[in-house]
């Protein structure tokens, strides 16, 4: 019936303050790559100065702490391009009471320069074609801009291509190999970021040179003519090749492949001439390197075949008394070419070849002497400026007559009615000189002497 009463010992149950973790005061943050790091703070906290910074790359899990990131503010990398996203922890120092903050998400942006594509192998002086876009470049949702770049020196040096900014670039004429990259361009708040793609080569092949051609000529139908030839063109460089071409015009654009004649496809070239007229002749240098041809045109030279005709004389045959008037001897049926040059030649016997110039004679035309007698034949030679072609015209017969007309013998006196005595030539009769044309008479008298 006794009832006993102890007391054990005291224990104390400590209720620390209530934490509050604070809010961010940015709660997002978008910064370029290697930019200033943003300093996160986090404003309202209350309960205790005892933090810890936390980490993850997923909103709302995955956070781990930041090695070292025990202070009230941090300043987040902007080292790694990405989003990350941070919180602040508070505690209790020596207890397991703590809270998180909100969470800080931070962008760290780069740029995509994306890739092209183009390389070629190209002849001198000609286009590069379009550099394309294999790939565009990208910078978040925030627009890009973009600009083109070149170095002819191995990428040394780089100059900015002006009017090229879209995705593609024009390249336009090349002299050089070159290479090419494409800058893409962006900009967040007062940041901006760049970056290009990889190089893109364009080589330019050496310059062929086409030479000068050689043989401008004049030659006669159907003549064999001097090899045209061409100099100081290009010889090395790849796979050598030629092509003759010829145009009757003489434009650019008219010339063709040459199909006749004698080494169309090699270095000389002998044209046919079996055709009249003037053709024009280029050689085109080709030499192939890398799967790509690159040619050049020499020189352009002329080749006239002319077909010279002499003519016929006229008149064909005529006959003059000596010292009278002759008219020109004129050839008709010529050929009429330009260039053409005359030579008027004589023969006084027969008309064979045994012709013989006459000197300083050049004209179209040609007066024949009236003081040579006998028959004369003429013919008049026809040359080409230029050429060796030559043409006779027929021969023009021209007889300049001439005669003596003798000695009259039989002076007498007469009784009146007596009959006179015949009068005679017996030592002098009338005769033609150098020819045999038949001698007609008449006879005059004259009463009363004198």
């Amino acid at each position: 019936s006794c009832t006993a009463t102890k007391t054990t010992n005291e224990i104390t149950k400590t209720v620390l303050d209530e934490l509050v973790a604070g809010t961010a005061d940015t709660s997002t943050q978008t910064v370029c790559l290697d930019g200033t790091k943003p300093n996160l703070t986090v404003t309202g906290s209350t309960g205790s100065t005892s933090y810890q910074w936390q980490s993850s790359s997923t909103s709302g899990t995955g956070f781990t702490n930041i090695s070292g990131a025990t202070n009230s503010n941090y300043q987040a990398p902007t080292d790694v391009a990405g989003t990350t996203y941070y919180r602040r922890l508070i505690r209790h120092a020596g207890t397991s009471c703590e809270t998180a903050s909100d969470e800080f998400e931070v962008i760290v942006a780069a740029i995509d320069p994306g890739s092209i594509d183009g390389a070629a192998t190209v002849c001198y002086n000609t286009d590069g074609g379009t550099l394309g876009s294999t790939q565009d470049a990208t910078f978040g949702a925030i627009g890009v801009t973009y600009t083109w770049q070149k170095s002819i020196n191995a990428g040394t040096n780089w100059t900015t291509i002006s009017g090229q900014t879209s995705t593609t670039a024009a390249v336009g004429t090349l002299t050089q190999t070159t290479l090419f990259r494409r800058v893409a361009e962006g900009t967040i708040g007062s940041c901006t970021v760049s970056d290009t793609t990889s190089e893109i080569l364009i080589t330019v092949l050496p310059e062929v040179v086409g030479g000068t051609a050689s043989g401008n000529q004049t030659v006669c139908l159907d003549a064999t003519l001097v090899s045209l030839t061409v100099s100081d063109a290009s010889t090395s460089g790849g796979d050598l090749t030629y092509q003759w071409q010829f145009s009757a015009t003489n434009v650019d654009g008219s010339f063709a492949p040459a199909t006749t004649g004698t080494g169309t496809t090699s270095e000389t070239y002998t044209p046919p001439t079996s055709t009249t007229g003037t053709v024009y002749y280029r050689r085109i240098t080709n030499i192939t390197s890398g799967g790509q041809t690159c040619s050049a045109p020499s020189s352009v030279v002329s080749v006239t075949v002319v077909n010279v005709s002499g003519g016929t004389a006229v008149p064909s045959s005529d006959t003059y008394c000596f010292e009278e008037t002759i008219p020109a001897i004129t050839v008709s049926g010529g050929s009429g070419l330009v260039g053409e040059t005359y030579q008027w030649q004589i023969n006084t016997s027969t008309d064979s070849d045994t012709y013989t110039l006459i000197p300083d004679v050049d004209g179209a035309s040609y007066v024949p002497s009236n003081t040579l007698t006998g028959t004369t034949y003429y013919r008049r030679i026809t040359r080409v400026t230029g050429s060796s072609c030559i043409a006779y015209s027929t021969a023009a017969r021209i007889t300049v007559v001439d005669f003596t007309e003798g000695v009259l013998v039989g002076n007498e006196t007469l009784c009146y009615g007596g009959t006179a005595s015949t009068i005679t030539t017996p030592n002098e009769s009338a005769s033609v000189i150098d020819g045999t044309e038949a001698i007609s008479y008449t006879w005059q008298q004259q009463i009363g002497g004198g």
